[in-house]
Parts: structure tokens; C-alpha cells; sequence
């Protein structure tokens, strides 16, 4: 089932296909169909929670602080739905090659950028870069994300049970080596004059506040802009440390419940929540690099590159195989001219949020 639905130009998420995409594999379709109804009501009675799905929605992972989200179930039917979400979550904490292989994954694509830039024929270059991309970066971010997920919600419940404090959440988030945390720190060594502008740039020019406008300028093209006056916030990066009572007692209570010990648990979210940020760096330089070849292309047929924002990518990609410059500049014309039209009429509709 199609995830997006587009109405009059407005992106809409079919919530059906999203909830369903989050039901353990083994539920039976008796819970999975009274489980996806309730959910829908719930959202429906409050529509706040649209973006609060994987917390307060649906449990996505086996919570260690038992929440009401399957009070509507039996407990036959709760007993359940419970087990094989603790199935999966272990599977995938324990399973260390799903994490490695994403990771894997998303480093072969930063690797794999290089080869691109060689390529002097953008429309070429847009088609490998969004084919590798897809291959090796969205599924692998995904799955990326999806561990980091468990790990946050693991680390709450904790939290909430007592065995972590506050305190001792912030000094975990803050002890992992992160791209927020790195370029922090290089830019506070840019200020200092320990590095240049251009190795900073070289590093991070590719980021854009809007990573997916073309119109909206990298930090390399708009570097005065950004950071003509470089506040440098005071940042603390604690270690994390538990005394050893309350070690030996996380301990004991992630082996009772998840069969883990306390440095297999830490050592998974240390690490997907470090490359979570690192793969989505990774995968907004693939961004930048279609975004540098739309504009070549717009050279070449002499349409103004901020116009390409009502253009589909597709127009793009199927042009690979027709490489005919003057039915292509024509065909980008013509759609950029109904699509500023069907825009204007879009923005006289107005559409609910949810």
C-alpha cells in the first residue's frame, strides 16, 4: 500500500499502512485488525498525537515500564501482542549484524560519492546518485533510526521506573560523539582560528537549513549569511557514569526483562544513536550533490535553477534514457509553468492538517 497520498500538491500519510507497518510479524489478524482500528479512533479523538505515533500511539518495541496503549485488549490477547514485541525488540538489539550491515551500508554510500563527482553529465549523475542513495541510504537510515528508536524508548522507561536519573540521561546523550557535538567543536575551533574556512567547509559545507529546497543555500554558498557572527555556546560533554550498586541493579533488570547485560544495551545505544545523526549527514551530502547537478543542468538549458522546485524528480530521471536537450529544456518548461500555475491555485485551498 502507498505510504504518501497527494491531495491538490499537499503531502498526507496514510496513517492504515503506517500503523500497519509497525504490528509485530506474528500477530495474529484478529489482534492486528482490532489493534489498528483502536489506534485510528484514538488518533482521530486526538489529532495532537500525529506526530507523537511511536510514543504515545502504538508500541513499536517491548516497554520495560508497562504503559495503558493495549488496555483495550484481553489479557490472553495483551499476553500476546506483548511477546512477540519482545521478540523483535531482542531480535534486533541482540542481533548485531542488522545495526552493522546499516552502518556498513551508509558508509560504502559516503565512500561511494566520490565516484559520482566525476561524472560530467548531470542528468547521469542525478540518476546514480538517487539510485545509490535509495539502495544503500534510505533502508539503511531507516533501520538506523528504528535501533536508536528502541534505544530512546528503553532509556525513558528507565527513567521513569527510577533507575535513571534526569541527570544521568542528559550525561549519556551528551557523551556520544555525535555530528551536532563534532561541529560544535569545530566551530569553535574555526573561531580560534585552529581551522580554516575551507577545511570547515570542506567538512560541512553541504548542510542547508532546508535540506530539501534547492532554493535554500548551503553553508557553502551562504557562509557570511549563516555565520557572520559565530556564537559559541558553552557546552559541558560529561561522562557518563553509574556507581556500581545502580549498575549491578540496571543490571539485573535489563537481564530479567531483555536477557541483556548492562554494556550490551549501553554499547547498542551509544552507537545508534551516534550513527543515526552520522547516516543522515551522510545521506544529506547525496542531497547536495543532485542539488549541484540540477544547477549544472539548468546552465545548460538556461532555466533558472530556484524554478526546478516545480519540476518531479522523475521528469529527471526518466530522462536518462532520452538524452535530447532541446525536448528536455522544453518538457522542464512546460511543467514548470503548470506546475506555478497548479501551485497558486493550491494555496487559495485550504486543507485540514490531519
Amino acid at each position: 500500500n502507498r505510504l504518501m497520498i497527494d491531495l491538490l500538491g499537499a503531502p498526507y500519510i496514510d496513517l492504515r499502512t503506517d500503523l500497519n507497518s509497525f504490528l509485530p510479524k506474528n500477530l495474529n489478524s484478529k489482534i492486528s485488525k482490532k489493534s489498528i482500528n483502536f489506534f485510528l479512533k484514538k488518533i482521530e479523538k486526538n489529532t495532537y498525537l500525529h506526530d507523537k505515533i511511536e510514543f504515545e500511539v502504538i508500541p513499536t518495541c517491548y516497554e520495560l515500564k508497562k504503559s495503558n496503549q493495549l488496555k483495550f485488549l484481553n489479557n490472553l490477547e495483551k499476553n500476546h501482542y506483548l511477546k512477540e514485541l519482545k521478540k523483535l525488540t531482542l531480535n534486533i538489539i541482540s542481533n548485531k549484524e542488522y545495526l552493522d550491515n546499516d552502518i556498513t551500508n551508509i558508509y560504502k554510500l559516503d565512500e561511494d560519492i566520490k565516484n559520482y563527482k566525476k561524472y560530467n553529465n548531470p542528468i547521469q549523475k542525478i540518476f546514480f546518485l538517487i539510485h545509490s542513495c535509495k539502495k544503500l541510504g534510505t533502508l539503511s537510515f531507516a533501520g538506523i533510526a528504528r535501533c536508536a528508536f528502541i534505544s530512546t524508548k528503553i532509556l525513558r522507561d528507565l527513567n521513569a521506573l527510577g533507575l535513571l536519573s534526569n541527570e544521568d540521561i542528559n550525561s549519556f546523550y551528551s557523551s556520544i560523539h555525535t555530528i551536532t557535538r563534532n561541529f560544535n567543536l569545530d566551530l569553535k575551533k574555526l573561531k580560534n582560528k585552529i581551522i580554516t574556512k575551507k577545511q570547515f567547509l570542506k567538512k560541512y559545507g553541504h548542510l542547508r537549513p532546508s535540506t530539501y529546497s534547492i532554493s535554500s543555500k548551503n553553508y557553502k554558498d551562504a557562509f557570511d549569511k549563516y555565520f557572520s557572527k559565530i556564537k559559541i555556546e558553552k557546552n559541558n560533554y560529561p561522562k557518563f557514569k553509574i556507581d556500581k550498586s545502580r549498575k549491578i541493579k540496571i543490571n539485573k533488570f535489563l537481564k530479567k526483562n531483555y536477557n541483556l547485560s548492562f554494556d550490551k544495551f549501553f554499547n547498542f545505544a551509544k552507537l545508534s544513536i551516534k550513527e543515526r545523526e552520522g547516516s543522515k549527514f551522510i545521506f544529506t551530502k547525496y542531497i547536495n550533490e543532485v542539488f549541484d547537478a540540477i544547477k549544472k543542468l539548468s546552465k545548460e538549458i538556461k532555466i533558472k535553477h530556484n524554478d526546478f522546485e516545480y519540476v518531479s524528480i522523475h521528469t529527471l530521471l526518466n530522462s536518462y534514457n532520452n538524452l535530447k536537450v532541446n525536448k528536455l529544456k522544453n518538457e522542464i518548461k512546460y511543467e514548470i509553468k503548470e506546475n506555478k500555475k497548479n501551485y497558486s491555485i493550491s494555496q487559495m485551498i485550504k486543507l485540514p492538517d490531519v
